[in-house]
């Protein structure tokens, strides 16, 4: 019985893991993602649907509910549902990763850097190259990065 279970839950995961996450959202409702609130309670990462009725994901003051800004290199093609969506603060909540899907089998990553109540772009290859210079040494070797608008990205290996 177990078993049946165990595999029930395995395929329920696999299914929604592959099939897009909508949500109707109220005219000017926005909801916090999974891991969406900052470690100091301030900030929090919601999504929804700004006046113009355009889907975001945005940072939002925690206590006063007002939007300070969209975080536009979130990848929002897809996914529209608040738990499609997961944010990864920092201890000192000075900085958060989303992470959204940009294609169905493919998982993006922003890196923000949260000063003066605003968000900015960490840009995660100089940081790579930081981290692990073998790897951007490598990198280089082969041409450069693939990027999702890479006519050939699914051909590389």
């Amino acid at each position: 019985m177990r078993a049946g279970f165990a595999v029930a839950v395995s395929l329920a995961f696999v299914v929604h893991a592959g099939a897009t996450a909508t949500y109707d959202y109220e005219p000017g409702q926005f909801l916090v993602i999974d891991g969406g609130t900052s470690p100091d309670k301030k900030f929090s990462i919601v999504t929804g649907e700004n006046k113009a009725g355009e889907f975001g994901v945005y940072l939002r003051d925690a206590q006063t509910k007002q939007l300070i800004g969209q975080l536009e290199e979130v990848a929002t093609g897809l996914d529209f549902a608040p738990d499609a969506y997961q944010a990864h603060w920092a201890q000192d909540s000075k900085h958060v990763g989303v992470s959204s899907r940009a294609d169905r089998h493919l998982t993006h990553n922003a890196i923000y850097r949260i000063e003066n109540r605003h968000a900015y772009v960490v840009e995660t290859q100089p940081l790579m190259c930081h981290a692990v210079p073998e790897f951007c040494g490598l990198q280089k070797e082969l041409g450069g990065p693939l990027t999702l608008d890479s006519d050939d990205y699914y051909d590389k290996p």
